[in-house]
């Protein structure tokens, strides 16, 4: 379900970020979920930000992910894409590697002026409770935001910081 939502909104951040056709959005789609990872790893150098954002998807997603795959994924921590950004960061956070970079990340990610993209890092942070906490200072300055927060990021915020709270 998650994963599905998450081609939705690739799709309509394509839209407005570059032309690359649907059917290829969908084929880098299907092979980072489904080709050996030999054939994904060049998709993290695509020069199309949807593409790279799948393979860091599918590092967090599926099991036959290596330490060398993983190491691959470091420097995109620091794409020029803050969703391809945080993807990664999710991705090495989930495996439980530690990086300085993964925070900075959440945090570009959580400080973006789009809502879509704080919504982004939100939802992955949502699926990782053992690394949220130290975002809550992240999550009440969106929240202070007001009207000008779209009601999931608000909801998400509130749901996070009372997940905390409850520690």
């Amino acid at each position: 379900m998650m994963v599905q939502f998450g081609l939705l909104v690739t799709i309509l951040w394509l839209d407005a970020t570059t032309r690359l056709p649907l059917e290829a959005i969908r084929a880098a789609y299907d092979k980072a979920f489904s080709a050996a990872w030999i054939q994904v790893l060049p998709l993290t150098r695509s020069p199309y930000p949807a593409v790279r954002y799948w393979a860091a998807k599918a590092a967090r997603y599926r099991a036959d992910v290596t330490d060398v795959v993983l190491d691959q994924l470091v420097p995109l921590l620091k794409d020029p894409d803050p969703v391809v950004a945080v993807a990664v960061a999710a991705a090495l956070a989930a495996r439980g590697r530690k990086n300085p970079e993964i925070d900075a990340a959440f945090v570009r990610a959580l400080r973006d002026p789009q809502p879509g993209i704080r919504l982004e890092a939100l939802s992955f942070l949502r699926e990782l409770p053992e690394i949220s906490d130290r975002f809550a200072d992240e999550y009440r300055s969106i929240q202070q935001l007001g009207r000008s927060v779209p009601y999931e990021v608000q909801k998400l915020c509130t749901e996070l910081l009372e997940r905390i709270a409850g520690r």
